[in-house]
């Protein structure tokens, strides 16, 4: 079968390596590079982690699959991208409840690698977050971090070995006319212009801001989060050029054009950064810089992988709404069940239920 698929970010290149490797003829076009610089999957870092809150039996299952294949990618294309590192959500209050209490629960009844430390017992174990006063922390143990942009070129490179035709700067404006057996569409914040999108898809502008050390020694930073279901920081160990990632995790504005880079607005960054004088003095809160992308999230907060309606051998995947990068290779086996008529589970077609993703 000929597949065409438009966008190269995480859903598009692991569409096209899962494709290829089914022995399909595949040809994938991207707007800009390959992962765009406008796209989600073109980040600094991005987190894996089994705790997912209420949600925790739904996803761990698979970010353990999902994770077992990053590593198999990484031995096959001698790119190191996956971090392995304890994931320390702190909570101001770990009650029943929060995401970093239900979260604990689901570890425990699952057999996640975990433990729960009160506040002095996260002092000791992460003197970087000593700071937070924090009441508890759950530490996740079968977690880490990605360099997305090379985990991205990781799956591009397997595409290519497979036989995919990667076309870079090949922009999509429209559908009519072009030739395939089956189009999949996996074009983040650019799918409404192609297709019709899912109920309540949204997409938002999303900002990073970034801290440099100040005065003082900074103590080794694991990644973290602090009551992210509410207040929402969470960040990063530090970039090789020595800033540390801190940012919110709540949906930013809604936009119009992906291709737009708003500014965060200056009550975020007053948030943020007062947040980091306060919790983290050993850096510089006074300059903070930025950086932006984009979400595209489904009305329920789940990934979609469905037919497009009314037109046949159509296919959307995306709605990745933030939380998808970590899916990566579990996406393209999803993409690609989807466009050879197999089954989908439920919980990725759009009608998920209504948990809420964190």
């Amino acid at each position: 079968m000929d597949v065409l698929i438009i966008g190269g970010g995480v859903f598009g290149v692991a569409a096209a390596a899962a494709l290829a490797r089914r022995g399909h003829a595949v040809t994938l076009r991207e707007a800009g590079e390959i992962p765009s610089e406008e796209a989600a999957s073109r980040d600094v870092s991005k987190l894996f982690r089994l705790a997912y809150g209420a949600a925790t039996d739904r996803w761990a299952p698979r970010v353990r699959a999902a994770t077992e294949a990053w590593r198999t990618l990484e031995a096959e294309t001698g790119r190191r991208f996956l971090h392995p590192a304890p994931f320390f959500a702190a909570s101001s209050t770990f009650a029943p409840g929060t995401f970093e209490r239900e979260s604990a629960d689901a570890l425990a009844r699952i057999g996640g690698d975990h433990e729960v430390l009160d506040g002095a017992g996260l002092s000791r174990a992460a003197p970087a977050l000593a700071s937070l006063g924090a009441a508890a922390a759950l530490v996740d143990r079968e977690a880490g971090w990605f360099e997305p942009v090379e985990a991205v070129r990781a799956l591009a490179e397997t595409a290519v070995r497979r036989g995919a035709r990667l076309l870079e700067r090949s922009r999509v404006e429209r559908l009519d006319d072009l030739e395939a057996d089956a189009v999949l569409v996996a074009a983040g914040g650019w799918l409404p212009r192609l297709v019709p999108p899912p109920p309540e898809t949204r997409v938002t502008s999303q900002h990073e801001l970034f801290f440099r050390p100040g005065a003082g020694t900074a103590p080794p930073m694991p990644p973290w989060s602090f009551d992210i279901a509410t207040a929402g920081f969470y960040g990063f160990p530090p970039l090789a050029d020595g800033r540390h990632k801190v940012a919110l995790h709540r949906l930013g504005p809604p936009i119009d054009d992906p291709e737009r880079k708003p500014p965060p607005a200056d009550e975020e960054v007053r948030e943020v950064s007062a947040f980091v004088a306060e919790r983290f003095p050993w850096l510089d809160a006074s300059r903070p810089t930025w950086r932006s992308c984009q979400y595209t999230t489904a009305g329920d907060g789940s990934f979609v992988f469905a037919p497009v309606a009314d037109r046949e051998r159509l296919f959307l995947a995306g709605c990745g709404g933030g939380h998808a990068f970590k899916f990566g290779p579990l996406l393209g086996e999803w993409a690609a069940d989807l466009v050879e008529g197999k089954e989908i589970p439920d919980d990725l077609k759009g009608i998920g239920g209504p948990d809420r993703v964190v």
